[in-house]
This record gives structure tokens, C-alpha cells and sequence, in this order.
């Protein structure tokens, strides 16, 4: 099994956080998600490592990308918030992940900004998931 087959829910979930900071900052540009994934890979290397995290310096636009998507992976870790915005309960039914596995995560949607960005442009990446959130 391909790894974007075997963890393609955590894929999604992790770019749906992009994809809500995007639509609330249309100018968010595939940098800032570039900035946001290495700041969240370092942080979970760290703390596979039984590190403390470091703190990071982030622009604006992509520290809401990490604190979104850092959600996200505390979800998918079985420790994060279990209730939706509405404050009704979330309904979590996939497996807990370890901090490696959302470190390969991180790296595999790395590639992807990585990718779509030589090929889109400064958004190429956004605009790529966007039409997958619609």
C-alpha cells in the first residue's frame, strides 16, 4: 500500500487546516505553508525525541497555518480537542498516530507545497487542495 493510500485521512486532515486559514486569508501564499509544515516538522521531531519544543518565529499568515494544522495532528496524536467549534463533540474514528508518523505526514505534504508551488506559482499549492475543499 502506497503511503498516500495508508494515511490519506490524516493527508486530508492536515490540509483542511490549510484550507481553513486560506479562506480566511485568500492571500496566503504556498510560502507561508512551507514555512508552517518545517516549523511543525521540527516540532514534532523534537518531541519523538522526548525534546521540548522550540519556540518558532513565524509571519502572521503562517503561524495561523501551524496553530491550525498543529490542532489537527494533536487530534490525530488522541490528544487534542475533542469538541468542534460549535462545541459539539468531535467525532474522531480513526487511529492514534505516533509524532513519526505525523513527522512522514508533514514530509509527504512538504513535497506536495514543494511540487504544486514550481508548477502553480506562489499559490500553486492552495489552489491545488482548494478545489478538493470546496
Amino acid at each position: 500500500m502506497r503511503f498516500e493510500e495508508k494515511y490519506q485521512d490524516v493527508l486530508q486532515n492536515l490540509e483542511y487546516g490549510v484550507m481553513e486559514v486560506y479562506r480566511e486569508h485568500p492571500e496566503l501564499t504556498d510560502y507561508d505553508v512551507m514555512d508552517a509544515f518545517a516549523a511543525l516538522r521540527r516540532h514534532y521531531i523534537r518531541e519523538a525525541r522526548q525534546q521540548e519544543p522550540a519556540p518558532v518565529n513565524l509571519s502572521e499568515r503562517a503561524q495561523k497555518v501551524f496553530n491550525m494544522v498543529e490542532s489537527m495532528c494533536e487530534i490525530r496524536l488522541g490528544r487534542g480537542k475533542t469538541t468542534t467549534a460549535d462545541g459539539e463533540p468531535f467525532a474522531f474514528g480513526g487511529r492514534v498516530l505516533t509524532a513519526n508518523e505525523i513527522v512522514d505526514c508533514i514530509k509527504r505534504l512538504e513535497r506536495s507545497v514543494q511540487r504544486w508551488n514550481k508548477s502553480g506559482g506562489r499559490q500553486g499549492y492552495v489552489k491545488f487542495v482548494a478545489q478538493f475543499f470546496p
